[in-house]
Order: structure tokens, then C-alpha cells, then sequence
């Protein structure tokens, strides 16, 4: 997965970087294959906010959080889309596309079978 973390108006320290780069990694193993996360980091006189993108099996997750300093922003944005993301793989293992059934292979009874195999 390659990560991507943009800043504006602020500036983010190496070990910011590095928490940032350590929770994005811990919610990788809900897939096989991750594209592009891309972390963007607003930074305001009252608000820090953190915006969190990741595509993941032909989808995109965003999760946005807002907080007074960019730790509590980071830890809801991570629990957001870590969430968003175990949802989208529980739904993608539960769903089978259904087969219809050919009308003259749905049988009712053993009389109907025996009469079915034979014409």
C-alpha cells in the first residue's frame, strides 16, 4: 500500500508521521490488495482535522474526524474507517451471486423424479 500524507496550514513532525503510518498499517490485513491511502491533515487556530482515503477492492473509504489536538482527530479517523473497512469485507465474503434453476430441474417429489427420468 502506498501511503500519502499531505498537510496544510500545519506542519507534521517525523513522529507524527510515524503514528500516522503505524495506525494506517495496522487496519492493512482486511485486504489482500490496498491501493493509494491518501491522509490529509488541516490544521486550524481551534480544530485540527484529518481526512483518511483509501481504495481497497475497487472501492473508496473516506472518513473524516475533527478534534482540538491531531491525536484524538487521528485515533476517530482510524477507528471510521477501520470499521468501514470490516464492513466492506464481511459484506464481500457474505454475498454469492445466486444461479437460477432451469425449470425442469426443480422436482417436487420422488413420483415427479422417476417420472422425469423416464421420458
Amino acid at each position: 500500500m502506498e501511503l500519502q500524507i499531505t498537510s496544510r496550514h500545519i506542519s507534521v513532525s517525523d513522529k507524527m508521521k510515524e503514528v500516522i503510518t503505524h495506525k494506517i498499517k495496522k487496519i492493512e490485513h482486511y485486504f489482500d490488495k490496498l491501493g493509494i491511502c491518501r491522509v490529509t491533515i488541516n490544521g486550524e487556530k481551534i480544530r485540527q482535522e484529518i481526512k483518511v482515503s483509501i481504495r481497497a477492492d475497487g472501492k473508496t473509504h473516506t472518513a473524516e474526524a475533527h478534534a482540538e489536538n491531531l491525536g484524538k482527530a487521528l485515533d476517530e479517523v482510524a477507528e471510521k474507517i477501520e470499521r468501514q473497512l470490516k464492513r466492506s469485507h464481511r459484506n464481500g465474503k457474505d454475498r454469492k451471486k445466486a444461479v437460477p434453476l432451469k425449470e425442469s430441474a426443480v422436482l417436487s417429489s420422488s413420483e415427479d423424479t422417476d417420472e422425469y427420468l423416464s421420458e
